[in-house]
Parts: C-alpha cells; sequence; structure tokens
C-alpha cells in the first residue's frame, strides 16, 4: 500500500502480526489473542501494520460500527515516534471508509496521551464528548472526524 514519497510500507496485518506489534508499545498493558479476536468478531475491520523493512513501526485496529469508523486500538513503537507512522496508517484508514459509506471516523483517547491530542487537533478531529475516568488523566476522550461524501 506505499504511496509515492510514503516512508512505511503500510500492509493489512493478521492477529500473530497485531500481537507482534501491540507489544512494541510499551504503555499497552491489556493484549492477547483472545483480546483481539473477542473485539474483532463478527466485525467488517481493517487492520494495518506500518513495515520499516522488516522491522514493524506502528499499528491501528478499525472496525464498523453502523455509519461510523472506530479506530479501536493504534500505536507506534517508541524508536518510531515523531516521524509519521500513524498519520500513514490514519491515511490508509481514512481512504478506507469510503467504500463502506462511513459517515466518520471516531477514535477514543485520554490526558495521558498528549501527542495524540495534538494531533486529533491538527487533522481536524474534534472532541466530541468525555466519559469521566477515576482521574482527569484517565478521563475517555471521544474524538471525531466527519468524512465528506462526494
Amino acid at each position: 500500500m506505499r504511496r509515492g514519497d510514503a516512508a512505511f510500507d503500510i500492509r493489512p496485518a493478521t492477529v500473530k502480526q497485531l500481537l507482534d506489534a501491540h507489544a512494541l508499545v510499551p504503555e499497552f498493558t491489556l493484549g492477547g489473542e483472545a483480546y483481539f479476536r473477542d473485539r474483532l468478531a463478527g466485525r467488517t475491520s481493517l487492520s494495518l501494520i506500518a513495515w520499516d523493512g522488516d522491522r514493524i513501526a506502528g499499528y491501528a485496529v478499525a472496525y464498523l460500527e453502523g455509519d461510523v469508523v472506530y479506530i479501536w486500538l493504534a500505536g507506534t513503537d517508541p524508536d518510531y515516534r515523531g516521524r509519521g507512522v500513524y498519520s500513514e496508517i490514519f491515511e490508509e484508514i481514512r481512504r478506507w471508509p469510503a467504500a463502506q459509506a462511513s459517515a466518520k471516523i471516531r477514535l477514543k483517547t485520554t490526558n495521558s496521551f498528549p501527542a495524540m491530542l495534538r494531533w486529533l487537533v491538527k487533522n481536524g478531529f474534534m472532541f466530541a464528548a468525555i466519559e469521566q475516568g477515576g482521574t482527569p488523566m484517565e478521563n475517555r476522550i471521544i474524538a471525531e472526524l466527519p468524512l465528506h461524501r462526494s
């Protein structure tokens, strides 16, 4: 799926590859094969990995919820942060909904990921709601990006 000047090769991922990618993100403690399979069971989904040669740089998993594409999980290997990995993966996800007649892309993040919050604002997402957590750092921020249909 590499395009022109893209730095990474973005390809569909197997569950095994997702587990390998997920293990590279130190902030994520939940996981395991059942975790992924249970969440994706019966859903139309898209799982992508950004490759730098034979090394995993990052990943994302999205699925359809009605007319919304929900980005369930995404992460970048710390060695690749700040190099546009998620932006390249996101562009592939953004192209995917057009064929699925989706109205918007939605994801959740927390205040504990300020780099993601900045990325969301920079890329036109709107903060639609907050789910209260135990502390302000644990509040879940629901962000949405409307998709314009042609």
